[in-house]
């Protein structure tokens, strides 16, 4: 499904590479063939400079320190009149050529040998003359060769391995956009079934009243107890469905401000403690001190109800649920503990998973397997973290622990 993805993101990865690859090598072979010529230029201009500068005009230097480097000067007719001593000067003899510029540098090729010249021009006791300065750059010349004969190679195997390198970094790349549309598609065909679930059963219902118009309300009282039933079902699924997809998008915003814990929880725990007793539990409020919380209380609620009424679905008779609320350094640690049939090993990692549910032949009740996953949004959202204990026939132990940020606590 991603593979023309994968190739373009390959192509346009190797096409950077390449493109970096190929200015870095552009920048060295530019710093080193300028870097080069820059010392030549200075040897030049170094005895241009001596020249002009000499006492007496009209005599020129007969020798140089350097034997890489020739003076030769030529009369107003352009015909050479005698070589300076220097270095293979008189091999170079028939091969020098009147100079094609004047008080300008360029690059000069006489015989097999390369030379970097500058000349000038001048007034003597022999008239007017021009003076050429040359200087051998034979082994700069071998030396930049090289370098970009190195770095044209390199390039090469360098956008060879580009190309390896872009398409192992487009598998890379691809791999949580690959998970993501994985769990997209999970989402939506987990949605696509817990939404017709209920929609054929009241479809069901309604083709069964339709089948007997005679029939009173009091009598198909049981048909219409399912639909309500299964109507509110899909109500709450919906609602969770529309919370998670806002929570994504980030349509969200937590309406924060500072509020009891304490009075939130003992709340809570009393919407349950009826429903509770008559399935013969227990459950426990243990809270030391007075505390206040920064956060959006409709949510952390919503967060209570989540965690307890899962641990209502996987607790028995007789067994118990155990909710504190306590302070720990800088965070407040909410723990709801029951003595229940407990979650699998395996199956913890996944538990906080959209549409993950536990084996429902464990529990008395069916869940859409949404809350957990809205409970880590809520404790995210509010800079928190959620864990979650449990071993088999032991019970299950979930860990909120939410940071004070502002909060403040009374004791």
């Amino acid at each position: 499904m991603f593979k023309k993805t994968k190739i373009r993101l390959t192509i346009i990865n190797s096409v950077v590479f390449i493109l970096i690859i190929g200015i870095l090598s552009l920048i060295i072979y530019s710093y080193t063939n300028n870097r080069l010529y820059k010392e030549v230029d200075q040897s030049l201009l170094w005895n241009i400079n001596r020249i002009q500068n000499s006492d007496n005009p009209n005599r020129l230097p007969i020798s140089n320190r350097d034997p890489r480097v020739l003076m030769i000067m030529w009369d107003e007719n352009k015909k050479l009149v005698n070589p300076m001593p220097g270095m293979n000067a008189i091999i170079l003899q028939d091969e020098l050529k009147y100079p094609t510029k004047i008080n300008e540098l360029y690059n000069d090729k006489i015989g097999d040998m390369n030379y970097r010249t500058i000349s000038i021009q001048g007034e003597t006791n022999r008239g007017k003359i021009t003076l050429q300065i040359l200087r051998n750059i034979d082994s700069e010349k071998d030396l930049v060769d090289t370098l970009l004969i190195i770095l044209i190679v390199g390039w090469v195997l360098g956008s060879a391995l580009s190309v390896v390198a872009g398409y192992i970094l487009a598998g890379r790349a691809l791999v949580p956009i690959t998970n993501a549309w994985q769990k997209q598609q999970e989402f939506v065909s987990d949605a696509s079934h817990e939404i017709r679930t209920p929609l054929t059963v009241i479809q069901s219902r309604l083709e069964l009243l339709l089948r007997e118009p005679g029939a009173t309300i009091e009598e198909k009282a049981q048909d219409f107890s399912i639909m309500l039933k299964e109507n509110r079902r899909l109500s709450k699924l919906v609602a969770s469905l529309l919370t998670l997809a806002r929570s994504d998008s980030g349509q969200i915003q937590l309406n924060k401000k500072i509020f009891s814990l304490n009075e939130l929880l003992e709340e809570v725990v009393s919407h349950f403690t009826e429903i509770i007793s008559f399935q013969s539990k227990e459950i426990f409020l243990s809270i030391k001190d007075t505390y206040f919380y920064f956060g959006d209380q409709e949510r952390i609620h919503q967060l209570l109800v989540i965690l307890i009424d899962n641990a209502m679905k996987f607790t028995n008779e007789n067994d118990t649920i155990q909710i504190s609320c306590i302070q720990v350094k800088n965070n407040f640690l909410i723990k709801v503990i029951d003595s229940g049939v407990g979650i699998k090993e395996e199956n913890l990692p996944r538990i906080f998973d959209r549409f993950f549910q536990e084996d429902v032949s464990r529990t008395s009740k069916n869940g859409i397997g949404l809350g957990l996953s809205i409970a880590k949004w809520i404790v995210e959202e509010h800079g928190g973290k959620i864990k979650v204990q449990s071993k088999i026939g032991e019970g299950t132990s979930f860990e909120v622990s939410l940071p004070i940020m502002s909060s403040s606590k009374n004791s």
